[in-house]
């Protein structure tokens, strides 16, 4: 590839019981020259009970610069008939950085969906890197969503208020964004 890297993955899928599925995975990315890019540890359980459907989720990943990232999180929906959905994830992450120092960001989503038209959502995102970063001159972010859905393969996506710029982690998922 373009960075000239190799990976793999491991994934292994267990159905304990009816309705509820345990996954570990494991990821790894090497420079051809053999030093590690990158390496993610993860498990998840996933759930549904009645309305209810439950994931619980753990990474634990390492990136080229030797910093480290822990990420519990859960994400509960709720059905509240056949096209109402509420949804509701909780995220945290600590981060251990290559030059020793620490910090925490935490994620909040309140969601409500009218399926198939549109969703609204609140996320709250909050980072103690203030403390430790110079870059960082803020605690909380807040900001509001709604998509609507039209035309069967249409979306529009309205997003007020303040998100978290940088490198942003999100139920496992990293990248690059502006605030």
């Amino acid at each position: 590839n373009m960075a000239d890297e190799k990976g793999w993955q491991f994934e292994y899928s267990y159905f304990a019981i009816e309705d509820l599925e345990i996954t570990l995975n494991y990821a790894r990315s090497n420079h051809l020259s053999g030093k590690k890019v990158y390496e993610e540890y993860y498990a998840e359980v996933h759930h549904y009970w009645n309305d209810f459907e439950w994931i619980g989720a753990v990474a634990l990943q390492y990136d080229k610069s030797g910093s480290k990232y822990f990420t519990p999180l859960l994400d509960v929906q709720y059905n509240l008939d056949e096209r109402n959905l509420l949804h509701l994830i909780v995220q945290h992450q600590h981060n251990y950085n290559f030059d020793k120092s620490e910090y925490d960001t935490e994620s909040f989503t309140f969601e409500y969906t009218h399926s198939p038209d549109y969703s609204l959502a609140l996320v709250t995102e909050y980072s103690n890197s203030d403390q430790v970063l110079a870059s960082v001159d803020r605690s909380w972010w807040t900001y509001g969503l709604l998509t609507w859905n039209f035309m069967d393969n249409q979306q529009l996506s309205l997003l007020y208020g303040s998100r978290q710029a940088g490198y942003v982690c999100v139920g496992c998922v990293c990248r690059l964004e502006p605030e």
